[in-house]
């Protein structure tokens, strides 16, 4: 793997936890709910959603045919 690609693999993580912390501050604050947190995470890390307790997964995405 490249530099740049390494680097292109830190940026990404970075903004995915940027984004994880954001969605966790705004459900403390009461701001956003914990289903949609649930739903963050089935979308964006679908090999975690089983990790989750069943109120707080969403279906995965129905795929187009």
């Amino acid at each position: 793997m490249s530099l740049q690609e390494l680097q292109d693999k830190v940026d990404g993580l970075e903004c995915d936890l940027a984004s994880a912390v954001d969605l966790m501050t705004r459900v403390a604050r009461g701001e956003q709910t914990v289903h949609a947190m649930g739903e963050w995470i089935s979308l964006n890390y679908p090999k975690y959603r089983e990790r989750l307790p069943e109120h707080m997964r969403a279906l995965p995405p129905k795929r187009e045919r």
